[in-house]
């Protein structure tokens, strides 16, 4: 169970909506993918080719390879089938028309969302992909496939660390569409129905007789408009000039406004909790540097003070920084910093440290990874307990 967590915590760092909330639609079947622009001076007979080879190779047992029909099911079956209206993948073919590796994208965030997470495949010596994998923070996943008699990926294990977590099976339609993902681990079966331009309308999920479907509308361009499930889930989206996201407005039981605000290399994402939301945050600032997989830092703004949280390479949060607030004017107050964390790193914190605005070190706090503290001035060896802590922003940070 806590290798299946970890596997999910990376997986979910790129496909979920945790911490960025917007959905949009890709072409599921066609075949044509964007490559590496070449230099213009490179030799015509030395670019990529963007036709994949279509050549059938025999495995046995009725099953065969084939490259075009390998692209193909890949594109469908990979991502969480919630996200398939908002990830795509893009490939580099090279001039045999073989896939030497593969990218994850997502849709209308413009440049935020090119190539987020590489996939490599592993080819063996007829051109035939037995298997593809990713790297995300420290997790390795691993992707194996069968084929059906057409060359499409009817059933396919997904393993991290050399274990395995998952396994699927997929059916088709005539059109190559995937209409049926089944989860046999989890005994969740996912369905799909597509409108006449391949995009998805429908998805249904069903887990122990219970069945969730979503909906989804699009304009005559081919944007997301609308998505609402039967389980009185919905959101509604608008765009920019540019085709990027702009506006999204709701949710389950509540109706968050997220706005979108992007510059040559940062998006950021502001989130609004309804006026009668349990929430007592008044607004929630997401930044992003480059990629929508690298959040910064984020800012929980309230009354009368804010928190900040910024984070490493591994999407931790190294420092937190407390501000007292006056209408969006911030004055910072103190912070803490990580010191140490558990598995070389990218598990729990390990020690924390909290300064005042002089970079004087007035508290240490170590932690247990069953998340016990221990309390210490700031030398880090007088123990004392958390009613000795005075200082309400110290108290505030450990609380958020």
């Amino acid at each position: 169970m806590l290798l299946k967590n970890k596997l999910w915590m990376s997986y979910l760092i790129v496909i979920s909506l945790s911490f960025f909330i917007y959905s949009c639609t890709t072409e599921e079947i066609t075949p044509s993918d964007s490559q590496e622009e070449v230099d213009d001076s490179t030799d015509e007979t030395e670019k990529p080719s963007n036709e994949v080879v279509d050549k059938e190779i025999s495995l046995g047992n009725g099953q065969v390879f084939n490259m075009k029909y390998f692209m193909i099911s890949i594109n469908q079956i990979l991502f969480n089938p919630s996200e398939r209206k908002r990830m795509f993948m893009t490939h580099d073919i090279d001039k045999e028309g073989i896939i030497n590796q593969s990218f994850w994208n997502f849709s209308y965030v413009g440049s935020f969302g090119n190539r987020v997470v590489t996939m490599q495949h592993s080819l063996d010596s007829k051109d035939v992909i037995n298997s593809s994998t990713i790297e995300i923070y420290d997790t390795q996943i691993t992707y194996e496939y069968i084929y059906d008699e057409k060359g499409l990926i009817s059933s396919m294990n997904e393993s991290a660390f050399g274990i395995l977590v998952n396994r699927y099976n997929y059916e088709y339609n005539e059109k190559n569409q995937l209409m049926k993902k089944q989860n046999i681990n989890n005994n969740v079966t996912y369905s799909f129905v597509y409108n006449t331009d391949g995009k998805i309308i429908s998805l249904t999920e069903e887990f122990e007789s219970i069945f969730t479907t979503y909906n989804y509308s699009y304009d005559a361009q081919g944007y997301l408009l609308s998505e609402k499930s039967n389980w009185n889930y919905k959101r509604d989206y608008k765009y920019d000039n540019q085709g990027r996201i702009s506006e999204s407005l709701g949710g389950t039981s509540a109706e968050y406004l997220s706005k979108y605000e992007y510059t040559d290399n940062q998006l950021t994402l502001k989130i609004y909790p309804p006026e009668n939301s349990t929430n007592i945050y008044i607004r929630k600032d997401e930044v992003y540097m480059d990629k929508i997989t690298n959040l910064k830092y984020f800012v929980y703004y309230y009354e009368e003070f804010a928190i900040k949280g910024l984070l490493n390479t591994k999407n931790k949060i190294d420092e937190r920084q407390y501000f007292t607030n006056n209408n969006f004017d911030l004055k910072l107050v103190g912070n803490s910093k990580v010191d140490s964390r558990y598995r070389d790193g990218y598990g729990h914190k390990k020690q924390e440290s909290f300064y005042n605005t002089k970079g004087d070190k007035i508290y240490v706090i170590t932690y247990t990874e069953e998340g016990e503290f221990t309390y210490y001035k700031g030398d880090g060896t007088t123990k004392i307990s958390k009613s000795d802590i005075t200082e309400q922003w110290v108290l505030e940070l450990l609380n958020h």
